[in-house]
């Protein structure tokens, strides 16, 4: 796996096709099947850089814990990355932890972005606590990382909001175009999550899968292959006054 080299250190990516539209994705880890990589294999349009973020595989696998500012530092990454490509704007794109990276990119960076898509990434209700069971989960499936990301990691995008009121303000200040893709079964990312970034981000578009979960980028992933290249053809607009909202059965096509 090649590796690309930031200020202080490296990570580690792959590269699917060279076409010229060029998407940036970060994740702990890419799965087999997801849509990154489908949207590479879709059309000869795309370049897709898949960043495997600092604390996992071999991306700097000896970082110290940095309580809040994993998100921070993450967007800052991808962003230098970027740059070390010869890249002056990108669609970035994530699913999960992948997106809250993007909700970050959107406001550390946002001249660096074309547009944004986050798939089953909306920030998470501030008064909704996790269950010393769901906490067990959450840690389990990190397991892969450096011991200081399992107790410590952040549990959610956007640490600085406290409250809903919060993060929407927050959100308001998100101006690059924007995609929201979620399961409305999603029992990590609610719908109310998705919802309210889609009111709090003027102009957002947000596609929901009646009967998809948090594993959307998988179960879906065709079908947000062509949902990503509907929005990247109108895309070049910036945000405008209407919010869009596209609700799809279990058997869209």
């Amino acid at each position: 796996m090649p590796s690309v080299a930031i200020p202080d250190g490296e990570l580690s990516y792959e590269l699917y096709g060279n076409g010229s539209d060029v998407v940036v994705s970060g994740q702990w880890t890419f799965r087999v099947g997801t849509y990154q990589q489908l949207l590479a294999e879709s059309s000869d349009r795309w370049r897709v850089y898949a960043v495997t973020l600092r604390g996992y595989g071999t991306s700097m696998p000896r970082t110290p814990d940095l309580g809040e500012g994993w998100y921070d530092t993450w967007a800052d990454d991808i962003y230098c990355a970027a740059r070390a490509w010869g890249l002056q704007q990108f669609i970035y794109t994530g699913a999960s932890h992948g997106a809250g990276v993007g909700w970050h990119l959107a406001l550390r960076h946002p001249e660096s972005l074309r547009s944004f898509v986050s798939v089953a990434g909306a920030p998470k209700d501030r008064t909704v606590v996790r269950s010393p069971e769901e906490r067990a989960r959450a840690i389990a499936a990190r397991a892969n990382g450096p011991s200081p990301l399992r107790p410590d990691w952040p549990e959610r995008p956007l640490p600085q909001a406290r409250t809903n009121d919060e993060l929407a303000a927050l959100l308001t200040r998100v101006h690059v175009p924007t995609l929201l893709i979620a399961g409305a079964r999603d029992d990590i990312i609610s719908l109310p999550d998705t919802l309210r970034a889609l009111v709090s981000v003027r102009g957002a578009t947000a596609v929901i899968y009646e009967e998809a979960g948090h594993s959307v980028s998988v179960d879906r992933a065709s079908d947000i292959v062509r949902q990503f290249t509907l929005f990247a053809d109108r895309d070049d607009r910036r945000p405008g006054d209407q919010h869009h909202v596209c609700s799809l059965a279990d058997d869209a096509t």
